[in-house]
């Protein structure tokens, strides 16, 4: 069994279109014979738009990122996973990423990653040996506490729970195509009320390798092209999000 661990604050209306795309995943994999669910780690909105999807909820005030993952990861391990998989609520996956499952033992990453925004498509390639993610982490090789990441952890949370996990997984890398893997943003970098950790300008400088700019048919080429419409209406400019 999959879970998918999500924490969650604000930007309701991309959260929205975020789970229901999960949702989509989670319907995908079981029509060919996996299950899985989604645990939200949220305390305002989005913990009612999760149960509304069928998804488990975890209600926790909004603290250091490190803590809500651990909160959902163990949450998960206790419930059945046998992979789990951290995704945040601004980010689709193509459900090819996650089928067939790994080998027992065998962490699965990716070194592709995309950013959206109403207007352009960024193109990323980490280089770090861990990659971007998604990390679909086996379940037996979590802590005894079932929980891998630095509690205080407001960043990097990624790199902290690898470094959490016991020893005797190996890695592998599915690279599928550039759109597997992407994050929403918020049109222009504003981030006022619309909270996120790295903006498009940040992480493209850094790890960028190509932009498009035709986004909705791109990525509706990979999902469906009505969510996709509706994920970058969410991160519009024009668009008020609530506080």
């Amino acid at each position: 069994m999959i879970y998918f661990v999500t924490p969650a604050w604000q930007r309701f209306e991309l959260t929205a279109v975020v789970l229901e795309q999960r949702r989509h995943v989670i319907d995908w994999l079981y029509n060919r014979g996996v299950d899985a669910q989604c645990v939200v780690v949220a305390d305002d909105a989005n913990a009612d738009t999760a149960k509304a999807l069928g998804f488990d909820v975890l209600r926790r005030k909004n603290y250091a990122l490190g803590r809500k993952f651990n909160d959902g990861i163990e949450y998960a391990a206790l419930n059945g996973a046998e992979w789990i998989v951290p995704i945040g609520s601004d980010s689709f996956i193509d459900p090819s990423y996650l089928f067939p499952l790994p080998e027992p033992l065998v962490l699965r990453s990716s070194r592709l990653y995309a950013l959206a925004e109403p207007g352009r498509l960024a193109r990323l390639r980490v280089k770090t040996a861990m990659g971007a993610g998604p990390y679909m982490i086996p379940r037996s090789r979590l802590p005894s506490t079932l929980r891998p990441s630095a509690e205080y952890r407001k960043r990097g949370v990624d790199s902290s729970t690898i470094k959490g996990l016991r020893r005797g997984w190996t890695r592998e890398m599915v690279d599928l195509h550039p759109w597997q893997y992407v994050a929403f943003r918020r049109e222009g970098g504003r981030a006022e009320g619309h909270p996120q950790l790295n903006s498009y300008n940040k992480l493209y400088g850094r790890l960028g390798v190509g932009e498009e700019y035709e986004v909705a048919d791109r990525l509706g080429e990979f999902y469906p092209p009505r969510l996709v419409e509706r994920a970058l209406a969410a991160c519009s400019a024009s668009v008020e999000v609530a506080a």
